[in-house]
């Protein structure tokens, strides 16, 4: 779901609607990419454009088959654009996941090979199964081995986020210090909702789909049907757990004011018409904690890291 407030958006452009487009987008060290053609730089490593361009590609046609081409021009923080946020936030994200990956690399911890081959077997058959999507994928040089380097990413994240855990030490202290200093980043992040939506265009389809709901018909069936967030329609309308500070205020205010279970009066928002139900609640207190010492984590090693941004090359 992608109607998300702008201070989170690296969270939900990348990790939400299209929670599918984690891809890495670095080349090798020594490679032959020039200058004019790099974004940024990790420690000499560069970041090609045409490796931002296909991740903005895949962002694009997700974005857009929900909520329209309009989407790109509605100002947000520091009155930037979406687009600008999208384009700022996506390069952030590949300066990040080079940065784990050498970090990951250089500490000879292994990636489960099997596991990205399980996961980019599924991905490629979804994809078979949508021809429109496949289509634009190809027109976009898009390929398989393009889309297998998601999960080889995640792989690296993956085992980043296990060995900070097993192998990393970090007072209490410093953490409480850390989450202080970034308060706005950790905003009721301790109380979490899961939620799970039907967006559609009118007042009038959202009230039928209301009484529909609350007359017996299943939930998630009728999310997969009509919803024109396809992210979380084919989830059943399921966003997953979320905190306070990320969704758009009138979808958030109703969502945590329901009880586990209630069903909404359709919601008004910039998007359009929402049925909403929450599914449970939960303290996010300890994972607040854990998130903070990856998070702190990370900052560390981008203070130490040799960091360059090109940004002029995708204006």
């Amino acid at each position: 779901m992608n109607f998300k407030r702008n201070k989170s958006l690296l969270l939900l452009i990348i990790t939400l609607t299209v929670f599918t487009l984690l891809l890495g987008g670095c080349q090798p060290k020594g490679g032959s990419v020039g200058d004019e053609d790099t974004v940024a730089k990790v420690n000499d490593t560069p970041i090609s454009y045409e490796e931002y361009r296909k991740n903005f590609a895949m962002i694009k046609y997700e974005l857009e088959a929900s909520y329209g081409d309009k989407i790109w021009s509605q100002i947000y923080q520091d009155k930037k654009t979406f687009l600008q946020v999208v384009q700022e936030n996506l390069v952030e994200r590949l300066i990040r996941d080079e940065l784990l990956k050498q970090y990951v690399e250089k500490q000879s911890l292994q990636i489960n090979q099997d596991a990205i081959d399980t996961e980019y077997q599924k991905q490629v058959e979804r994809l078979n199964s949508q021809p429109e999507k496949k289509k634009y994928y190809e027109e976009n040089q898009i390929d398989e081995a393009f889309i297998r380097k998601f999960f080889v990413s995640s792989a690296y994240m993956e085992e980043f986020v296990a060995h900070v855990g097993q192998s990393i030490t970090v007072s209490d202290e410093e953490i409480e210090k850390y989450i202080a200093e970034n308060s706005e980043k950790y905003v009721d992040y301790q109380l979490q909702v899961r939620a799970r939506h039907i967006l559609v265009e009118t007042e009038e389809e959202a009230k039928d789909l209301v009484s529909r709901i609350r007359n017996g018909e299943d939930f998630a069936t009728l999310a997969t049907q009509y919803s024109k967030d396809t992210g979380s329609a084919v989830q059943g309308g399921d966003l997953g757990f979320f905190p306070k500070g990320i969704m758009v205020k009138e979808f958030e205010d109703m969502a945590f004011s329901l009880n586990i279970g209630e069903i909404s009066e359709p919601v008004k928002t910039q998007f359009g018409y929402h049925i909403i139900e929450v599914l449970d609640v939960q303290d996010m207190k300890e994972e607040m904690k854990r998130d903070a010492k990856i998070d702190y984590v990370i900052d560390e090693l981008t203070k130490e890291a040799k960091i360059e941004r090109y940004m002029d090359k995708i204006q």
